[in-house]
């Protein structure tokens, strides 16, 4: 623990969590986000199972990230984990990813803010805050992160394609939904394939409205909105909406320097 409400890990970015140019994929920076809040919950004595037996599980709503600089394969990082002050029924979660230097954090390379729910693991009901009883640290507003990840956003510009996509084993959880991380794969596999290879992916946010589980078939649509030059992709069930992701791209200068 840095502090009493950061908690603090390195990890390296593997090879095979990297694209064909060697960068990180976005699932994988979203894999460190779920790392981050189930580890520091572990580390306050609280893992998944022991609230599974109090009725609780939490479960992503929001998630924004900002990549500054994408990390490459091998690369050390320094990853810090924050809640932020509850609000509503919204847990909120900060991780700032840095590359470790010298046994701390160096450049800044991403950003990412959560938004959580405490659910009823078996009704899937949203619980009140007061069902949770236990002490969780909160950084002070005053040097909490902004909470884009909370931002509402408007799908908006010309349908540019469709296809289906298939709930199978590989993308469960122990929550049995397919896993927040999959997401992001799911995302960047309906993008074209050129822009984010060779422009790579500045921002992005998803909005979870319906868990997607095994065997269900998930509608994905590809919006491209030119005047602000964003990606929306949309995934719906048969029942109803799933999803909506926002996509901002590097500029193309950007994505040389970061290759430098």
């Amino acid at each position: 623990m840095k502090n009493p409400y950061t908690y603090c890990f390195t990890t390296e970015v593997p090879y095979y969590q990297c694209d064909l140019s060697g960068k990180m994929k976005l699932s994988w920076l979203l894999k460190v986000m779920e790392r981050a809040a189930g580890e520091h919950l572990e580390h306050l004595g609280l893992p998944y199972d022991r609230l599974y037996q109090e009725g609780i599980v939490f479960l992503l709503s929001k998630a924004g990230v900002r990549i500054h600089r994408c990390p490459t394969a091998a690369d050390l990082l320094w990853v810090e984990t924050s809640p932020q002050s509850v609000r509503g029924a919204q847990y909120n979660r900060e991780i700032r990813v840095y590359a470790e230097e010298n046994g701390g954090p160096g450049e800044l390379l991403a950003e990412i803010h959560t938004v959580w729910f405490m659910a009823d693991p078996v009704e899937r009901k949203i619980l009140r805050p007061e069902k949770f009883t236990h002490p969780l640290p909160t950084i002070p507003p005053e040097e909490a992160m902004e909470p884009f990840g909370a931002a509402r956003f408007r799908v908006t510009g010309e349908e540019c394609g469709e296809q289906a996509f298939t709930v199978r084993y590989s993308h469960l959880d122990v929550n049995g939904h397919l896993n927040n991380t999959v997401y992001g794969d799911l995302v960047c596999d309906v993008l074209p394939f050129e822009e984010l290879v060779n422009r790579g992916i500045r921002e992005f946010r998803i909005v979870f409205r319906h868990e997607a589980r095994y065997g269900e078939e998930l509608g994905l649509q590809l919006f491209h909105d030119r005047e602000e030059d964003c990606w929306y992709v949309t995934g719906h069930r048969a029942d109803g909406p799933c999803f909506e992701a926002q996509v901002v791209l590097n500029d193309t200068e950007q994505s040389e320097d970061s290759v430098r």
